[in-house]
């Protein structure tokens, strides 16, 4: 789950005047924040427009900040179609976890995980290479309100749902709410 602390953590990444494409659903929060931030250099963008092809993107921009990949219905196309219109680009994506415990907790009670295509971690970097990116780092944005356990197993409960958690790995999936992926052009 996309918030506004994972945005920001996100947009920390970019120093004042560094120029920056951002590209979010419409609605995202990202408005608010870039008005606060208040830097010339960076662009918002909304993501149906650029997956529909409509209106220019810099080729020559550096850096783009992309968030909902997984409310597409062909997310590899769409990264391939970036890929083609910011050649030169380093590329940040915020994604939502499909395995993150709020996530499932969510879709248990008949909230869609996502539009598009739900997405794990072992999803991204085939997702990535497929459409002509390299994933330099695959970082995880962590859930503060899942407490780590002191010992295993634990039950997450979630609304009328709880989750048994028998080992660290599965801890961790659990509570990662996204993923902070970095790639460049191939």
């Amino acid at each position: 789950m996309i918030d506004e602390a994972a945005r920001r953590t996100a947009l920390a990444q970019f120093p004042a005047g560094t120029p920056l494409l951002v590209v979010a659903p419409a609605g995202a929060g990202f408005a608010a924040l870039l008005a606060e931030r208040a830097d010339r250099a960076v662009g918002l963008r909304a993501l149906d427009e650029i997956a529909a092809g409509d209106g220019p993107v810099d080729l020559a921009v550096p850096h783009v900040l992309l968030e909902g990949l997984e409310d597409l219905a062909e997310p590899e196309a769409f990264l391939a179609g970036l890929r083609t219109r910011t050649p030169q680009a380093r590329l940040f994506v915020l994604v939502a976890n499909a395995a993150h415990v709020r996530a499932l907790g969510a879709f248990y009670i008949g909230t869609p995980l996502a539009a598009g295509h739900p997405l794990v971690q072992d999803e991204l970097e085939p997702l990535f290479s497929g459409a002509g990116w390299q994933p330099l780092a695959i970082r995880p944005i962590r859930d503060p309100s899942v407490p780590p356990a002191p010992a295993l197993p634990i039950v997450l409960t979630i609304g009328p749902i709880g989750f048994t958690v028998a080992d660290a790995a599965t801890l961790e999936r659990a509570a990662t709410a996204a993923y902070l992926v970095i790639a460049d052009p191939r």
